[in-house]
């Protein structure tokens, strides 16, 4: 394909393309690099936007902090015991007025992960729905 005769447009594959970098598009392109495919994420919010439309940007790949009373407080409201735990748990602290903070690691990536690409995802979509749709107690 050309743009005009002198401009080439560049072909790239991959194995995945998410398109969205919400939360269910994060987790998807997370699982899928995980499983050892090659993928492209297109987002179109600026950095600062991303993760969709919480405040933090990476609900599964971080380390999280609690204090004894938050914990207290918020872990027996998560109803996930899987893969969106964490993601469950940093929405409910963020409807209910916790303060999150996000705070750079280093990260060394296990490509031999035994993650089911398309369970997972599933399994996110639906805990943001049902997140999304049941009143927080």
């Amino acid at each position: 394909m050309r743009v005009s005769d002198s401009t080439e447009i560049p072909r790239y594959e991959f194995d995945v393309v998410v398109v969205g970098g919400g939360i269910s598009g994060l987790c998807a392109a997370l699982a899928a690099r995980q499983a050892g495919a090659s993928l492209a994420l297109a987002e179109k919010a600026p950095r600062a936007e991303r993760g969709g439309n919480t405040r933090f940007s990476d609900a599964q790949c971080g380390f999280k902090a609690l204090t004894r009373k938050t914990a207290q407080a918020l872990v027996p409201l998560v109803e996930d015991n899987k893969w969106f735990f964490d993601s469950e748990l940093l929405i409910l602290a963020e409807m209910k007025g916790y303060r999150i903070a996000e705070i750079p690691v280093e990260w060394v990536e296990d490509l031999d992960s035994r993650v089911h690409i398309v369970t997972t995802a599933l399994d996110d979509v639906k805990g943001l729905i049902r997140v999304r749709t049941h009143p927080i107690p």
